[in-house]
């Protein structure tokens, strides 16, 4: 709440996870995080898991090829 609305969502530092941080994200009480795995397709079951995909330098053209 420092910056004026509840941070529901956590990315893991460098993506880096096991189910230890997994139980804690939990307990902590975020609603679901992001890992650092390419991917798209989600799952409810899976909200602690949640793959992503890296833009970086890509034009928006490339990266909707990556998605598409």
């Amino acid at each position: 709440t420092h910056v004026g609305y509840t941070v529901n969502w956590f990315a893991y530092p460098y993506g880096t996870y096991d189910e230890r941080v997994v139980s804690e994200v939990k307990r902590a009480g975020y609603v679901g995080a992001i890992t650092t795995i390419p991917g798209a397709w989600q799952y409810k079951s899976r909200f602690y898991y949640i793959l992503r995909y890296r833009v970086g330098t890509k034009t928006g053209k490339e990266f909707l090829a990556l998605v598409s």
